[in-house]
């Protein structure tokens, strides 16, 4: 008997393969959502020839966020759907008016019709038809494109033909990138349903082995497009920026920790500040490290001086320079300078991470925010550096308000998170090309 692998979505198998796993479809996986255990119940006989049962499965929104760092947007999908969709609609054009195929009179009408429900067939349109036989636990079969005696006249008509297009098409569109229809798919993550690999039947015929790790091989094997499948590196500028946005993935974007890798400042004996990160970026680019990589500065004025050099520099697609995100709260806070305490918009002049902890950490007792203290005045870029006060407090103060979330989820909206968020958002954002 052949094995097969088969990739579904609820009641829908998106593709099967004979004898062999996708290395393609496990970078969507990890190691964390394998599902493994013998079919037999009776332990005696697990000696001889057990069956074991493997599977990788997680549920849509997660392939959805994985997808999205991976940088295959809802953009791309509707772009690759768009051309796909041109091209079968000129065969089809072409197929009723070209001679040499000669169509009989009765499948030109019936080609007309495939054509007008194309032309109509938005990605939209095609995601909720997905939506439809989600939820109403349909399999594809011809039988819907006949309708004989109108049987299925309740279902919609593009759905009908999407459950018609049997075999040679994904769901009544070519596949062009399985990772990028994919995508569209998940438009639909809030039924909370899984997308399931399962490889059970590879084992039985000794495809695979259960010691094996196979998303590990999967990246391995996809060396081609190592940019997309091996983890987005992320450097800041000290390593108190990495615990905190580390803490933070762990704690909003857990399925997510896999994808990216910080750098180890301790083990790399690395020094800390805007500087040496501008300079670890130039020294990426000249080693043409290709592994993705994104450099978050601070927003201040300390990055801006030291990000200058790198205008001059031919940045790679593969690198991203960026700073944290402009702060409504930044926007009229109070400083310390040589005419007392002024609030002013301090975006893009002393917003180091400290000032995305939240509300809770950056309030004192009495409700008033820890000020920044202008330090100097930076003539490349003429404007002046501000650091916030009780850096080191303000900390130790988000370091326990973290710890508490992590241990409790429940608490995060007991926090204020929206500084950390932001950051999160242009991480995970980072190669969309939006």
């Amino acid at each position: 008997m052949e094995g097969y692998a088969s990739l579904s979505v609820g009641p829908i198998e998106l593709q099967s393969a004979k004898s062999e796993w996708d290395p393609i479809v496990m970078t969507l996986f990890t190691e964390a959502d394998r599902v493994i255990f013998l079919h037999k119940d009776d332990e005696e006989s697990y000696d001889e020839d057990p069956e074991w049962h493997l599977s990788y499965s997680a549920p849509l929104k997660v392939i959805k966020d994985r997808l999205e760092v991976m940088g295959f947007t809802y953009k791309r999908a509707d772009e690759l759907y768009r051309a796909a969709l041109s091209e079968e609609i000129g065969n089809i054009r072409r197929s009723i008016i070209d001679p040499v195929i000669g169509l009989q009179d009765d499948e030109v009408e019936e080609r007309k019709v495939e054509l007008a429900t194309l032309e109509d067939l938005t990605l939209e349109k095609w995601i909720e038809s997905i939506r439809y036989i989600i939820e109403n636990d349909l399999q594809p079969n011809w039988e819907y494109k006949d309708n004989k005696d109108n049987k299925y006249d309740h279902i919609p008509p593009h759905t009908r033909y999407i459950l018609s297009r049997v075999g040679d098409t994904f769901f009544g569109n070519k596949i062009v990138e399985l990772r990028t229809y994919l995508r569209a798919i998940a438009e639909v993550s809030d039924l909370n349903v899984e997308l399931v690999y399962d490889l059970s039947e590879l084992i039985i015929n000794g495809n695979v082995s259960v010691e094996d790790d196979l998303h590990e091989i999967a990246r391995l094997t996809v060396a081609a497009e190592f940019a997309v499948n091996h983890k987005i590196v992320v450097l800041t500028e000290g390593s108190s920026d990495i615990r905190a946005i580390q803490g933070a993935l762990q704690l909003f974007y857990p399925h997510l920790t896999e994808y990216f890798s910080f750098m180890d400042f301790d083990a790399a004996k690395a020094h800390g500040s805007a500087g040496h990160l501008a300079s670890t970026v130039k020294s990426f680019i000249g080693a043409g490290i290709v592994n993705r990589t994104v450099a978050l500065f601070d927003n201040d004025t300390a990055a801006k001086d030291a990000i200058r050099p790198l205008d001059d520099i031919k940045i790679p697609p593969n690198m991203k320079v960026l700073r944290y995100p402009d702060l409504d709260l930044a926007r009229d806070y109070p400083t310390l300078g040589p005419q007392g305490t002024v609030s002013m918009d301090v975006n893009g002049l002393a917003c180091s991470l400290e000032l995305y902890f939240g509300l809770d950490v950056l309030q004192d007792v009495n409700g008033s925010l820890y000020p920044i203290q202008w330090k100097g005045y930076i003539d490349g870029v003429k404007q002046y550096q501000g650091e916030v006060m009780e850096k080191k407090m303000l900390h130790a103060r988000y370091a326990e308000k973290l710890e508490k979330c992590l241990a409790d989820p429940k608490q995060i909206n007991n926090y204020d998170w929206s500084g950390m968020r932001l950051i999160l958002d242009r991480l995970r954002s980072a190669f969309n090309g939006d």
